[in-house]
């Protein structure tokens, strides 16, 4: 059994109908139901499209298993009077151990981790809609401490380990968004792109990827939990 036919199996657990009730309202054989579920028939998108119409769920959750994400990094945004632009601060929280969970499709990787932007009550600077959103990054870095040649030249989640060399309004954590340039002697250049800032000569605990943006994850997570 392919991983996408057990894949398949569990959506239809989830959806409570049983498989002749399924087949009949896809005006199919039962038994072209079972070779769907078995793999031993290919289903096309064709049939995915329909049998999300009938199970109440997406394609792509037919097609690609539901994995648990763990979320590693919380981003907290806070009010900041002392940033003339955004009037924003970020707590960057990092919860290795016993971490929220996020189901979400694992499209191109299996070790992947969310890091989410969560707004406080009293917010009410300029980055409102980041509220909610999410950053797929890669977990090992974080997990095992080390930097990623893949967060090389890349808008990455890292973590400083001396933030007195690191002079920003915005970053109350050793945790922050920056672009990664090696240097000579395990040390680092970091540089945001939206506010300017560059910092030279910084040793790094690790640095991983931004693999992916997603500003409303409800969309594809329609039972996506609130976090707080």
């Amino acid at each position: 059994m392919t991983r996408q036919s057990m894949n398949f199996q569990q959506v239809i657990r989830k959806s409570g109908l049983s498989k002749k009730e399924i087949a009949s309202r896809k005006k199919i054989k039962p038994e072209t139901l079972s070779r769907h579920l078995s793999g031993a028939i290919r289903m096309t998108l064709d049939d995915a499209y329909e049998y999300a119409e009938i199970l109440g769920c997406t394609p792509q959750e037919i097609f690609y298993v539901q994995d648990a994400q763990p979320v590693l990094i919380k981003n907290y945004i806070n009010n900041n009077k002392k940033d003339p632009k955004w009037s924003t601060s970020f707590e960057r929280v990092l919860q290795i151990e016993n971490p929220d969970i996020l189901y979400v499709p694992s499209y191109f990787h299996d070790n992947l981790a969310a890091c989410v932007h969560v707004q406080r009550g009293d917010y009410d600077g300029q980055l409102s809609m980041l509220a909610n959103s999410v950053d797929v990054v890669l977990a090992d870095p974080i997990i095992k401490g080390y930097v990623a040649q893949s967060s090389y030249q890349a808008m990455s989640y890292i973590s400083v380990k001396n933030m007195d060399v690191i002079d920003t309004p915005r970053e109350t954590t050793n945790i922050l968004m920056m672009m990664v340039y090696p240097q000579p002697n395990n040390l680092y250049s970091i540089f945001n792109p939206l506010t300017k800032g560059q910092f030279e000569g910084v040793e790094l605990n690790w640095a991983t990827p931004v693999c992916a943006h997603v500003l409303q994850p409800q969309i594809f997570v329609p039972d996506m939990p609130t976090f707080t």
